[in-house]
């Protein structure tokens, strides 16, 4: 009688834990949530002249300024293949008013450089979730930015960081500003050594396939860019 006890038991625990996944299952079906981390570094733009423009010029690694479709044409022929945009992509961005930084690093002999990553930043827009919203002018977005493989871990960030930065105070753009996944634990480390900050959280939950959406507002977006959170 005990052993019949003890089996019913089981199975009876084994059907409450089924019947919880299976719940677990038809909700994210039907519901779907995401969140996402807004970081922003201020950048001194009082008095740009008092900053000594910053040339790496023959150093290991430097990082370009382009903001014509045809200064990016001119790259075509050494622009690797593996990177997420093409050439037709990123020329596009630039109509729309981005900025493309592109890295390159030294090869052994420090006569030839390759172009190892490059990142897109926009002024005076905000975007998450595959919306763009326009903010004040004067916030510089980073989209994102993309690395080789070979050559992560070697300083190129610090480098886009640097020239980030001068491209702000000699455009007088106050802050840059980004998303960040909470999942993605190395990009907040090493954001927060470049001294940005995680200044609040943009939320969004799709109903049905996107039947529904619901985000959080750009108003409070823009309240947590301008520190009013």
């Amino acid at each position: 009688m005990i052993l019949v006890d003890k089996l019913h038991h089981s199975v009876g625990v084994q059907h409450l834990a089924l019947t919880a996944v299976g719940g677990r299952s038809v909700l994210r079906a039907v519901l779907h949530w995401q969140k996402l981390h807004i970081v922003v570094r201020n950048v001194d733009v009082a008095d740009p002249e008092t900053h000594s423009e910053h040339l790496l010029g023959e150093s290991a690694i430097q990082c370009d300024v382009l903001e014509t479709p045809s200064a990016l044409l001119a790259l075509e022929s050494e622009f690797p293949q593996s990177f997420r945009d093409s050439i037709v992509r990123l020329q596009q961005r630039l109509r729309d008013g981005c900025v493309v930084f592109v890295l390159r690093v030294a090869d052994a002999s420090n006569k030839r450089k390759r172009i190892a990553g490059y990142s897109i930043c926009q002024p005076g827009v905000f975007s998450a979730f595959g919306a763009i919203q326009r903010i004040s002018p004067d916030i510089f977005f980073s989209h994102y930015f993309e690395f080789l493989p070979e050559y992560r871990g070697r300083g190129l960030k610090t480098v886009l960081e640097e020239k980030r930065t001068e491209y702000c105070r000699m455009h007088r753009l106050r802050s840059i500003c980004g998303v960040i996944a909470p999942h993605n634990i190395a990009s907040l480390k090493t954001s927060s050594r470049a001294g940005f900050r995680v200044v609040g959280a943009l939320r969004q939950v799709s109903i049905l396939r996107g039947l529904f959406v619901w985000r959080t507002s750009w108003k409070t977006v823009e309240k947590a860019l301008n520190g009013n959170v």
